[in-house]
């Protein structure tokens, strides 16, 4: 159910309302979307709180995702410096990206252009060493 929290993330802070889970999670994401939370408040105030997150049947399956990693990506230059790094170390990444948040909800072609216009594997610029 880790999904949900991401899910539902932005809404419970522009809400200042805690996400409360019915379900098995990670103790892990619980602690991560709470630091996203108080990153996106320092940024803006008066948006955003941060919120906490808690899961009704707490998991500590942690173990399996070392190495993983999840990158807020907007298609600008800082969060592709970030996806890039850690595609060159190796690690694998999942991608997040919000309509409506580094792109206006009604600007449907821009988001769609980053949505299908990103593939890192065929960029030929991308080696390793």
């Amino acid at each position: 159910m880790d999904f949900a929290v991401w899910f539902f993330l932005l809404i419970a802070m522009q809400q200042n309302r805690n996400i409360r889970v019915k379900g098995l999670g990670s103790n892990q994401i619980c602690e991560n979307a709470h630091q996203v939370s108080e990153i996106w408040e320092a940024w803006a105030p008066k948006w955003f709180s941060s919120v906490s997150v808690s899961f009704e049947h707490p998991d500590t399956y942690e173990e399996d995702a070392q190495g993983k990693t999840m990158c807020f990506y907007s298609g600008g230059v800082d969060s592709t410096y970030s996806l890039l790094r850690q595609y060159l170390a190796g690690n694998k990444h999942s991608l997040l990206t919000v309509h409506g948040m580094d792109y206006k909800a009604d600007d449907k072609g821009k988001f769609d252009s980053l949505k299908h216009g990103y593939n890192f594997k065929r960029q030929a610029w991308l080696r390793k060493k």
